[in-house]
């Protein structure tokens, strides 16, 4: 899981649901200061990389790019200096130039940027694009906002212009050859209504090579609960991503990641297998400023505050051993078939906003999952996925899930088989053909894996 480094937690954009809105809102000061200590940020990510043996740098924040870009310049090459190996960034583009392109090129940065879509004139039939009427069937164009709750909520002037600049450097950073991908966060200004769901994903279809993941708005201050769907609308939309997401060949997440996840590949979206608890997040752990460890911000958000993350023991799965006892009718996960592949989701997304519950985030997630694994089967009806294994194995075979172990290949050799002669082949679906199915037999690897 990553590791991530936050210099500050300032940002000038400040989205309408940010994580850390609850905190700015009882400690303002965190909104407004950008203090850090470059050699006590170094000193912790090298610890935590050593215990965690992990060689991953991800800026966060706040937005990272506020950072001087000497500054930036130096952490990362004491971060290389100190074995880190892979780079990454999560901003929202603000004060992004022609000199953080070259600081990406030369560590080979992947760059995510918070996004929730175009804002355009579009016809509702079409959705073709005019500032009048539509070219096509002369349809007046609706306005849609979609990247309203990015930030600036009541300036709609400077939301727009901020919304181009954003969908440049979307284009530039991919024309000058660097890793990008988008945070999309499904919200009522992007997903309230089919129209403005279908112009979201027209916009990500027509840039198949950008790597997307969306993510449902976390919310728990009651004056932003609005922007959340309904559950009933969650799984509309969802089960709507993922069918054009597998008939176009896109990579879209979680979509990728909960399909392989049923195939009994791997699973790393953390908000949906969390391992964490309320002290110690493995799947995010962030170092800030003053070289401090935090809990994951959708944590932080429910106590008020950038949480100290405890990693003197390992997390605790409580949550999951119990939820599993209890019966889906009073709360609980027990005899859910997707609960090994849930674990009850992430606790900061509890009902009621209890950490001890089980996700609200339920009903979506079941019916996607329910979803990928009937169109696998579909396709191989003979095909044994990961929650057709016994309880027992799915416990024992969890773990491997979620980590890169070579396991996963004897894993995949006990789960799909294809035919009566038992015959193992791995399933690949491919990231740029259409639904098609690629069989393929595993290599001598596989063969040689108890």
């Amino acid at each position: 899981m990553t590791i991530e480094i936050v210099p500050t937690y300032s940002c000038p954009v400040g989205c309408t649901y940010c994580y850390w809105q609850a905190s700015w809102n009882i400690n303002p000061n965190l909104m407004r200061k950008v203090e850090y200590d470059i050699d006590l940020m170094i000193d912790s990510w090298e610890k935590l990389s050593k215990k965690r043996n992990n060689k991953q740098a991800v800026f966060h924040g706040g937005e990272p790019l506020l950072i001087p870009i000497n500054d930036l310049w130096e952490i990362c090459n004491k971060l290389r200096e100190k074995g880190c190996t892979n780079f990454g960034i999560q901003t929202s583009t603000y004060n992004m130039s022609d000199e953080h392109i070259k600081l990406f090129k030369a560590f080979n940065f992947s760059v995510g940027i918070s996004f929730d879509g175009p804002w355009v004139k579009t016809c509702p039939k079409c959705l073709i694009d005019s500032d009048d009427k539509c070219p096509n069937c002369g349809t007046e164009t609706i306005e849609l906002d979609l990247n309203r709750g990015r930030g600036w909520i009541f300036n709609p002037k400077m939301q727009k212009e901020f919304t181009q600049k954003t969908i440049y450097w979307i284009d530039r950073l991919h024309a000058e050859g660097i890793s990008v991908g988008t945070i999309t966060v499904l919200n009522r200004f992007n997903a309230g209504d089919d129209l403005r769901l279908n112009r979201l994903l027209k916009f990500y279809l027509e840039r198949k090579w950008l790597n997307v993941r969306f993510n449902p708005v976390h919310e728990d201050m009651e004056g932003l609960k609005w922007l959340e769907l309904s559950e009933d609308r969650y799984v509309d939309v969802y089960l709507k991503i993922a069918q054009v997401c597998l008939d176009n060949g896109m990579h879209w997440e979680p979509i990728r990641d909960m399909q392989n996840a049923i195939l009994g590949i791997s699973l790393h979206s953390c908000w949906h297998a969390s391992q964490c608890d309320a002290t110690n997040t493995t799947g995010a752990t962030f170092v800030n400023g003053q070289g401090e460890y935090t809990v994951c911000p959708k944590l932080s958000s429910k106590f008020k505050t950038a949480l100290q993350n405890d990693l003197t023991h390992n997390p605790q799965p409580w949550r999951p051993s119990i939820l599993k006892q209890i019966p889906i009718e009073y709360g609980g996960c027990k005899g859910c078939r997707y609960f090994y592949l849930c674990q009850g989701g992430c606790e900061a997304d509890g009902y009621e906003g209890d950490i001890r519950n089980r996700t609200r985030m339920c009903k979506w997630i079941y019916a996607l999952y329910q979803y990928l694994e009937n169109r696998i089967k579909n396709e191989f009806p003979s095909i044994r996925t990961f929650p057709d294994l016994p309880i027992a194995e799915q416990e024992r075979r969890f773990k491997y899930l979620i980590s890169d172990s070579n396991e996963n290949y004897s894993l995949v050799k006990n789960i799909v088989r294809l035919n009566e002669r038992n015959e193992f082949k791995s399933v690949e679906y491919a990231r740029n053909e259409p639904m098609r199915v690629k069989v393929c037999l595993l290599s001598k690897k596989l063969n040689s894996v108890a």
